[in-house]
């Protein structure tokens, strides 16, 4: 995972928590967040043998 994507990552859960707060969440944006919250976390379990390789004293923070 680059600092960019830790970045957008970051970014993207302000934007959703504001807009949550500002109650201007609807069905169709739930949606999408789902859809993407699981294709990340498939990407991240696919990739989480490799982190955790490469991690080397800090391969524990890859459960």
């Amino acid at each position: 995972m680059t600092v960019e994507a830790v970045v957008a990552r970051a970014e993207a859960l302000c934007a959703a928590l504001g807009r949550t707060l500002d109650a201007k969440v609807n069905v169709a944006m739930l949606e999408r967040a789902r859809a993407v919250h699981r294709a990340s976390t498939a990407d991240y379990l696919a990739e989480r043998g490799d982190l955790a390789a490469e991690a080397g004293q800090l391969a524990h923070l890859f459960p």
